[in-house]
């Protein structure tokens, strides 16, 4: 009998390309949230230094020096809430990659399972054709000893 052939073995391989792509993709956006994190977070410290340098210098306060540090707060919170609606894009982007992700996995194990039963299948007929034959053999040596 012939050695078994998945006939959708290109089929599976495809969808495992797929979630690789997915896998890499998922990555991607990760480390692109963990980026933007790390950016939010260095606003926020600027902003805490910027209000401990205000605080911490009240003898020496003039009018031009509180302006331009109003200013700067304003610029600050603003880039601040800009870089939390980047930040909160990126985490959605992660929530549809990991969907993705496992939308291809289901696909991939869809297409395994369904090689398995094919390649159970082929065993069980291979199994039969087997005995069959060791079945004929037997018939035909009891055959010669009763000559």
């Amino acid at each position: 009998m012939q050695k078994f052939k998945f006939n959708l073995e290109n089929v599976l391989k495809y969808r495992e390309s797929i979630e690789e792509q997915q896998k890499e993709q998922l990555a991607s956006s990760i480390r692109r949230v963990q980026a933007e994190k790390k950016f939010l977070n260095d606003l926020l410290g600027q902003k805490k230094n910027a209000l401990s340098f205000a605080n911490s210098n009240p003898g020496a306060v003039n009018v031009i020096m509180l302006q331009h540090n109003e200013t700067y707060h304003s610029f600050l919170n603003a880039r601040i809430e800009m870089q939390r609606k980047k930040l909160r894009d990126a985490q959605n982007l992660v929530k549809k990659h990991r969907l993705q992700l496992a939308e291809a996995a289901k696909k991939r194990k869809i297409m395994e399972s369904l090689k398995e039963k094919y390649m159970e299948e082929y065993q069980k007929t291979l199994g039969k054709e087997e005995q069959k034959n060791l079945d004929e053999a037997g018939i035909a040596a009891y055959c010669r000893k009763a000559e």
